[in-house]
């Protein structure tokens, strides 16, 4: 492999002439970052800031919401996100939050999607490395495995025919001793030099410049953190992924005392992590193989690489078959109710949004796509009377009977605390009230034990609408129109069925 020729002198230096074409942070991140260090600033004076931002707000609350964090309920003003999750995580979060704004799908007609997905990884991988090996770092470990993508960003900004050419050579991004050779310098020194003119902690910028190095005694935990998701990244986005196998065992060994069969393992469950960080920040990566696929191939051809045995061959694909059924349930748990195995809500609002196309393409009249939104009457005082033992129970008698009085290719789900609903294709206003009455009367009517001997039973107040004629009718849209009409159900007396 040889030096690239590039028509202009290319250097680290002369990239970063141009200050204004550089990607650089909204001015009201920057002023976020700033004011949440100064002891001065309130939170309130912080959350106004913020809210400023209306775009950054939405990201801010959507992650702070999301399983990352799992607030106990949910964050519905950033005031409360700062007290919640404090002004460390939030004053990252807004840095994480606003990186969509500084990645651009296409630069100079070069392809960053790529890019986009590598840093998704990192990000992800060095967020869940970090909970083992950097303590409460996992926030900074998550925003520095981001900002890795950089470096190729900036110089595709100005030189997007180079890299294009660089992408070419080996179907994917080059390694960092690639880089240095077509360049004279790595991507790698364009993000340190990046982030450190935007004024990032130094332990933060230190740990990226020094993730590709060796390790040493003195290394920092965060540093060994990004030195692996650097590691697994080469695995899963590399162009050579047996070779690269390699160093992350010998690596996951040093560190977490793992086998391959762990590592592989840990890989393939940190799969469904990294979709879910794709969709929180908004990126759009393009499909792959599958990691427990990928991790087949390449521990295949690890092994033939340092002549292991044809029985040690079987052994480590029938373990990775094994990996990738266990993705697949890990798939399945991340969008179930644990307590009533319904879909949870993340799952109905994918579904639903879907059935809305194909509602729209229909060309049957008579029949359009309902939904049912359910309340439990007075559930809180069953909780605070019988206790959360005796309340979980009757969610989960509450999630059979939505089961069992649904019809086939309805879909019911759990869709937070005490509240349901069931998508319903294919129905009118005929069927979804007689779908609805069906369930109250079945709910009212079902006698729950309880574990002193004695017996409890409950009711149920029910909203529908039907999607509307309107090509531009949304899924948040026909839920809110469903809850407009729980409301009028729960006013007019409970236990009862209103319908749009």
């Amino acid at each position: 492999m040889k030096r690239l020729q590039i028509t202009e002198e290319l250097t680290l230096d002369s990239l970063f002439m141009n200050a204004e074409a550089l990607p650089s942070p909204p001015i009201a991140v920057l002023e976020i970052v700033r004011k949440a260090e100064d002891p001065e600033v309130g939170l309130a004076e912080l959350a106004r800031l913020i809210e400023f931002d209306v775009g950054l707000a939405v990201q801010i609350l959507r992650i702070s919401n999301s399983a990352l964090y799992s607030p106990i309920s949910e964050i519905t003003t950033i005031e409360r996100a700062i007290a919640t999750l404090g002004l460390r995580s939030i004053r990252l979060l807004a840095f994480s939050a606003s990186l969509r704004m500084l990645i651009p799908d296409q630069a100079q007609a070069f392809d960053t999607s790529d890019v986009r997905r590598r840093m998704v990884i990192n990000g992800s991988l060095a967020r869940k490395f970090a909970f083992s090996l950097a303590g409460h770092q996992e926030d900074e470990a998550f925003l520095a495995g981001l900002l890795t993508g950089l470096g190729p960003i900036v110089l595709a900004a100005k030189h997007g025919d180079l890299c294009r050419e660089m992408s070419a050579i080996n179907g994917s991004w080059p390694s960092s001793e690639s880089e240095r050779v077509m360049l004279g310098f790595t991507t790698n020194e364009v993000t340190v030099n990046l982030v450190r003119r935007w004024g990032l902690p130094d332990a933060l910028c230190d740990a990226i410049e020094r993730r590709t190095e060796a390790p040493t005694a003195d290394d920092s935990p965060l540093l060994r953190t990004l030195r692996l998701s650097f590691l697994a990244e080469n695995v899963l986005c590399g162009p050579d992924p047996s070779s690269a196998l390699v160093p992350l065992l010998v690596a996951t060994e040093a560190e977490m005392g793992m086998s391959l069969e762990q590592t592989n393992e840990w890989l393939v469950e940190a799969e469904p992590l990294v979709a879910q960080m794709a969709d929180l920040l908004q990126f759009k990566v393009p499909q792959a193989q599958t990691y427990s696929e990928l991790l087949i191939e390449a521990t295949l051809g690890m092994q033939r690489l340092t002549l292991e045995t044809n029985s040690a061959l079987v052994e480590g694909n029938r373990q990775l078959e094994a990996l990738s059924q266990k993705n697949r349930q890990l798939q399945h748990q991340a969008s179930t109710d644990a307590l009533t195995q319904l879909p949870n809500r993340g799952l109905f609002d994918e579904m639903l949004a879907s059935r809305l196309i194909e509602c729209r393409a229909s060309v049957a009249d008579d029949q359009s796509l309902g939904v049912l939104l359910l309340d439990l009457d007075h559930f809180k005082l069953v909780n605070d009377t019988y206790g959360h033992t005796v309340g979980d129970e009757v969610l989960r008698v509450i999630g059979t009977i939505l089961k069992q009085q649904t019809r086939g290719d309805d879909m019911p789900a759990r869709y937070g605390g005490e509240e349901f609903i069931v998508l319903l294709p294919a129905t009118n206003a005929t069927i979804l009230n007689s779908v609805a009455e069906r369930l109250r009367q079945r709910i009212a009517d079902t006698v729950i034990p309880l574990p002193d001997g004695g017996r409890i039973s409950v009711t149920a107040s029910i909203g529908g609408a039907l999607a509307g004629d309107e090509k531009n009718e949304t899924g948040p849209g026909l839920v809110e129109r469903a809850d407009k009409r729980l409301y009028e159900a729960k006013r007019s007396g409970r236990n009862r069925v209103v319908i749009s």
